[in-house]
């Protein structure tokens, strides 16, 4: 065993203790802040939102050659910007653009 069980729930208390729970809430909430491209997603991530990007690729193709066609999951790079754009296009930040456009 890696560990004996009194220091397993000693360090099981500490987690759960509802100060350390507050202390640690505080820690993350400043690293969140400084971080310029927060994750803007739901639960679906970036799997939904290739799925997404996916069809709206074969229905942008036309009906005659679309089983001809096969249409390959969007690049990361793609998938990125996408999450970062806004619902009218834009970016969400003025750093996130600049890196968008590189």
């Amino acid at each position: 065993m890696f560990l004996d069980e009194e220091k397993w729930q000693a360090f099981r208390e500490r987690q759960l203790h509802p100060a350390f729970r507050k202390e640690r809430r505080k820690v993350t909430k400043h690293i969140e802040k400084k971080n310029i491209h927060p994750y803007r997603l739901s639960c679906g991530e970036y799997d939904k939102l290739a799925q997404i990007m996916i069809r709206e690729a074969s229905s942008s193709t036309p009906t005659n050659e679309s089983h001809l066609i096969l249409i390959s999951p969007p690049p990361c790079l793609e998938r990125w910007k996408r999450a970062q754009t806004k619902i009218l296009g834009e970016y969400t930040f003025e750093e996130t653009r600049i890196i968008a456009e590189l």
